[in-house]
């Protein structure tokens, strides 16, 4: 289940604020409204969408760029990487052996912003079952660079 804060609201006096819960209830598509209050005064209202996507987390811009542990680890057959656009660009996802040498290009494509995820399923470039061991995954976006480490155990 992902929430999605459709418009941003930063009210600098509210010391604590409560959010019914959202667990254990079957949500489908839909916009929530809730009012933010203090002290038993309406402050400001706003509204959550509840989706839930395929590999993209739609609506939700992340004020940074990011690199998740992927998971699960160690994997077999496959793990799940996810990551976060705070602008349109060119993106470029590849594993790696120990050795340096490129295994497989995960994503080599112009993206829009938001929070992607993508499955590796253990497989080189050629579609060949890779061995277990020690694996890194590399992420390039406009400036940003970051590697992680991931154990395949077959």
């Amino acid at each position: 289940m992902v929430i999605i804060i459709t418009r941003r609201v930063v009210i600098s006096t509210i010391n604590k604020l409560s959010v019914p819960s959202l667990k254990n209830v079957n949500y489908n598509p839909s916009n929530f409204a809730y009012k933010l209050s203090q002290d038993g005064v309406n402050l400001k209202s706003l509204t959550v969408a509840v989706r839930k996507t395929g590999n993209e987390e739609r609506g939700i811009i992340p004020d940074v760029y990011f690199l998740e542990q992927n998971y699960p680890n160690p994997f077999n057959p496959a793990t799940t990487i996810r990551y976060g656009l705070p602008e349109d660009g060119h993106v470029t996802l590849k594993i790696f052996n120990t050795l340096g040498q490129e295994i497989t290009t995960l994503v080599n494509s112009d993206q829009t912003a938001g929070i992607k995820s993508i499955v590796w399923n253990g497989k080189n470039s050629a579609g060949r079952i890779v061995s277990s061991g020690i694996y890194f995954y590399r992420i390039s976006a406009g400036s940003f660079t970051r590697i992680k480490r991931l154990l395949l155990i077959r």
